[in-house]
């Protein structure tokens, strides 16, 4: 897990490397082809890491030793951020996107914000730890105008 960490602070300092994870992650690429393009640049990451990333859920991760306690601890407490607003994409969108949210939910835009059911205001670096993950009570919303809307803590719409 180290290494998959490793990478995504190394592609969140790495414009053109973020840019190959962006086009992947849009189109939905399969994990050898991240696994591959980690390996270019000297990671060495599993299958099992990336879709426990994608899932947030480490229980599935049989070769990681990680449990879901741990989570907290991936990227040091917060997840990274970066300014992502793109003023011909980020407009025209009406919900959360991987724009939003970035490579494996790990890049959050700067400007994506996330209100659990409890009222408490995450701004994008915080890691969730309150509001029941189940509820569709999170409200999400851009701080540049693009959208506002009630849905599940991964952005599906209410």
């Amino acid at each position: 897990m180290e290494q998959l960490k490793a990478f995504i602070e190394k592609a969140m300092s790495d414009d053109s490397l973020m840019a190959k994870l962006d086009k992947s992650g849009k189109a939905d690429a399969p994990n050898e082809e991240i696994i591959a393009l980690a390996a270019q640049h000297g990671f060495t990451i599993t299958k099992e890491e990336i879709e426990a990333m994608k899932s947030q859920s480490f229980s599935s991760c049989k070769n990681c030793n990680i449990g879901e306690e741990d989570l907290v601890n991936i990227t040091g407490g917060t997840y990274m951020t970066k300014n992502r607003w793109d003023p011909n994409v980020c407009p025209k969108l009406t919900r959360t996107r991987y724009e939003c949210v970035g490579f494996l939910m790990q890049a959050f835009c700067d400007h994506y914000r996330l209100i659990s059911p409890s009222g408490n205001r995450h701004y994008s670096g915080d890691y969730v730890a309150d509001g029941a993950f189940t509820s569709n009570n999170w409200i999400h919303e851009c701080d540049m105008g693009a959208f506002k809307y009630k849905g599940t803590h991964k952005g599906a719409p209410k």
